[in-house]
């Protein structure tokens, strides 16, 4: 609307507000800040292209036609796809004109008053329309989503700090990981967590497994229904195409007409070589805090089907380690969790030749070792538990005599098809501290590399060192940042005693995340914190995403030092907070049916409180790496 003659200002304000949620509504207010009553034209011009998300991120073309005709205050939009039937429909309020492509709507506004005019949006797949999540004329409050936020939000981590920023953070983490939560129509109890925003909404193997674990302390229901909805997926049957094997752990899951042209052309892809042994690491820290026992007991069965495909499958040559190759040429090529096509190069930048045994994986497989002896333990079923602990302890030996390398000081990250080892150095050992497969007479100078200038950054450690010959500060996977890499190598550290170097990797990480916003997105640059006064974003990350909004929690929990075993009726706690974050109060920690806090002074003092209801011994200690 232009200004009346003799007026330099136009008097109408337009505010939209959408709600998106299987489909979209969008109200359009038009608010009248003048005294008179004006008439005008509010116009919406409506298109859509039908394009699938792989189709968005490759900014390629869509494949399909689209036709469009009216249908009275209704505009429909098809799709010409021979595949499937895709239509939405756009739906106006208050009988808008309708010609093909527009909504037209006349308003009368009142002085100092205003009008709202709403639009429905709602696909319509082979002849079904999905229902609205924030349909017309419902209150937001009143929505799905928003209840379950709202339940969220006080379930999660209640912190009082006196650092603004470190609150900032966590705060932005929970309203994330609570957006970022999938519910299955089929199974409403059972939340997952999407891996990250826009690219992969999508449940994800190792991604949702490593956030749900991030998130025990305050919310052992994710970690449950990650379990359990893997467990669904589980593989039964051996398929080259979608790498489906049995007993394996899938890396995602895609839904849509272009799901065939995703990883392996199927809707579940399974290649991955570390979701496997994670699944049965998080059911044995699931039984840790206390979790119903019934729970555990039904995922027993799939934790020992993904021992076996780790013992069968995933080694196998035989040689003890577990080792990808992939099985089709839609697959990855790298099958950890620096998945990019070159993410694993050795020291000189030539790109390692696959099948390859990465060191966290081991060290994941490791891990799972130990939670299946420890669930054993639980059972009552001593000569299951020392077959794994025998197990565990074999691996551990023949990882620190094969993968480390002496004249270098670190573990190598992997061995190539030859068995040679890939001498590049970078933060995946840090994952094996953090499981505790690393002997402690080399932890020392693992630790001492990962702080050296050639992986700290002064915003974080670097997936890979200055000194490599792969190094690019702006690659993915090659001399990047991950928060989440961070937050495993800070637990890592501190599981070792190397408590200053923790403090260090968990204050850069926090003080990145200002940087951002409060939300540390998916990874950011390597450059050095020297030559920058803000870390440098990397252009395509996802934000939010899972894993980096998790990262806070897993540093504060780090912090805490705070280490639950209540089967066992014991619980380590020694916090280790940096004086700037005090004092602080963590509280909604979750153990068994009890939710405890824990509140920390200056000096050193610290309390637990909300125990009452449980028999369990505090012991006053950083608790020490798990025996094998």
């Amino acid at each position: 609307m232009p200004p009346r003659a003799g007026r330099a200002d136009s008097t109408l304000l337009v505010v939209r507000r959408r709600y998106v949620g299987d489909g979209m509504r969008e109200d359009i207010t038009i608010r009248n800040t003048a005294a008179r009553t004006v008439r005008c034209t509010v116009e919406l011009g409506v298109d859509a292209d039908f394009a699938d998300l792989f189709e968005v991120k490759g900014r390629s073309k869509p494949r399909a036609s689209v036709s469009v005709h009216a249908a009275d205050s209704a505009l429909e939009i098809s799709s010409g796809r021979r595949d499937r039937r895709q239509e939405v429909v756009i739906d106006g309020d208050g009988a808008p004109a309708v010609t093909d492509g527009t909504l037209t709507w006349r308003l009368t506004i009142a002085g100092h008053a205003e009008r709202t005019v709403s639009i429905e949006v709602i696909p319509v797949i082979d002849g079904e329309p999905l229902t609205l999540r924030y349909p017309r004329g419902q209150k937001l409050k009143g929505a799905v989503p928003t209840k379950r936020l709202r339940k969220w939000r006080r379930r999660g981590p209640q912190v009082r700090t006196a650092d603004p920023n470190l609150a900032a953070v966590l705060d932005r983490s929970v309203e994330d990981l609570g957006a970022l939560r999938i519910f299955d129509p089929e199974h409403p109890r059972r939340p997952v967590v999407a891996a990250g925003a826009p690219w992969f909404m999508a449940l994800f193997g190792r991604d949702s497994l490593l956030t749900a674990w991030m998130l025990l302390p305050w919310d052992a229901n994710l970690a449950a229904g990650t379990l359990q909805t893997l467990a669904s997926w589980q593989g039964m049957v051996v398929d080259a195409a979608s790498e489906e094997e049995p007993g394996r752990i899938l890396h995602e899951v895609r839904w849509g007409p272009t799901s065939a042209f995703a990883l392996g052309g199927r809707k579940a892809y399974y290649g991955t070589a570390d979701a496997t042994p994670l699944f049965v690491m998080l059911l044995g820290e699931l039984q840790r805090w206390g979790y119903k026992e019934s729970a555990i007991a039904d995922l027993l069965p799939h934790a020992d089907r993904a021992l076996e495909w780790i013992e069968t499958y995933g080694d196998a040559d035989g040689d003890g380690f577990v080792e990808y190759c992939r099985k089709t040429s839609h697959g990855l090529a790298n099958q950890g969790w620096k998945d990019s096509w070159d993410g694993i190069n050795f020291a000189d930048g030539t790109i390692a030749e696959p099948p390859i045994a990465l060191a966290e994986v081991q060290a994941y497989v490791y891990a799972a070792y130990c939670a299946r002896a420890q669930l054993a333990v639980g059972a009552g079923d001593t000569a299951v538990a020392r077959l794994w602990r025998k197990k565990a302890k074999q691996l551990k030996r023949a990882f620190n005599e094969q993968f480390w390398l002496p004249e270098r000081g670190w573990f190598a990250i992997g061995l190539d098809r030859d068995k040679r080892p890939i001498d590049s150095l970078t933060s995946n050992m840090g994952h094996c501290l953090w499981t505790g497969i690393v002997d402690t007479d080399k932890a020392a100078s693992v630790a001492r590399h990962l702080m050296s200038d050639d992986m700290f950054s002064g915003w974080g450690i670097r997936t890979l060192a200055q000194s490599m010959g792969a190094y690019n500060p702006m690659s993915y996977h090659n001399g990047s940042v991950w928060p989440h890499d961070n937050a495993i190598c800070a637990a890592g550290l501190m599981r070792y005693g190397f408590v200053e170097q923790a403090q260090r990797v968990t204050e850069a990480i926090l003080d990145a995340a200002e940087h951002f916003g409060h939300r540390l997105p998916e990874l950011f640059c390597g450059f050095s914190r020297q030559d920058f006064p803000a870390p440098v974003p990397y252009p395509t990350s996802c934000s939010p995403q899972a894993w980096a909004a998790a990262a806070p929690l897993l540093l504060a929990h780090t912090l805490l030092r705070f280490v639950p075993d209540m089967p066992s009726g014991q619980l380590w706690c020694a916090p280790a907070v940096p004086e700037r974050y005090l004092p602080m109060r963590i509280g909604g920690l979750r153990l068994a049916k009890s939710r405890a806090a824990v509140d920390l002074w200056q000096a050193g003092g610290w309390e637990i409180t909300g125990l009452d209801e449980l028999s369990v011994e505090v012991i006053p200690a950083r608790r020490p790496a798990r025996p094998a």
